[in-house]
């Protein structure tokens, strides 16, 4: 016996999980290669102009950053670092896990509407804000290309989910998705 959704609730779930690739394969992108992805956007970046290029920080060991932000913390030990990571990860791990967060919500959103329907609207609102802090980086801060794409592509996103999600609320409900069986 297969389960058949509407066809809003199947749109729903063909865009989450696209989506949950999308975040699965750009999370494993960012941990392993996180330089690969900066030096693209500064690529792009010299189009415009060469004041929105970021500093590809994957370049200086983190020890010099910490010691060039706060004199007088030691070194990490060098027997403890893992080669295969880069040194950030104080900056890298939330960043990944947020985007793993992501591919979380959307492929449950693909597997199971139903019980991914109070988390989509979180995932929404995160993306939202994301974005904002983003812009906000990108205004105040550091005009960077790569400060502005962080807006550009979660709010896509946000908006992408949030339409797709709105067409099929109605079909999916308090948690019961209505399904017809055929055999």
């Amino acid at each position: 016996m297969a389960t058949q959704y509407p066809k809003e609730v199947n749109q729903y779930r063909k865009v989450l999980g696209v989506l949950g690739v999308y975040h699965l394969l750009l999370g494993a992108w960012i941990a392993l290669w996180p330089g690969i992805l900066l030096r693209v956007v500064n690529v792009i970046a010299r189009v415009f102009s060469a004041k929105m290029q970021a500093p590809n920080i994957w370049r200086i060991p983190a020890d010099e950053i910490w010691h060039f932000v706060f004199v007088g913390v030691p070194k990490a030990d060098e027997a403890l670092m893992m080669p295969f990571f880069p040194d950030h990860g104080l900056f890298l791990a939330p960043a990944v896990g947020f985007i793993l967060l992501g591919a979380f919500v959307c492929l449950l959103a693909y597997f199971k509407p139903e019980t991914a329907a109070p988390y989509v609207p979180i995932f929404i609102a995160a993306n939202v804000f994301t974005g904002l802090f983003g812009l906000g980086y990108y205004l105040w801060s550091y005009a960077y290309l790569a400060n502005l794409l962080l807006p550009i592509a979660d709010w896509s996103v946000a908006l992408l989910v949030l339409i797709f999600w709105l067409r099929a609320k109605n079909h999916i409900g308090d948690g019961n998705v209505e399904v017809s069986a055929t055999e």
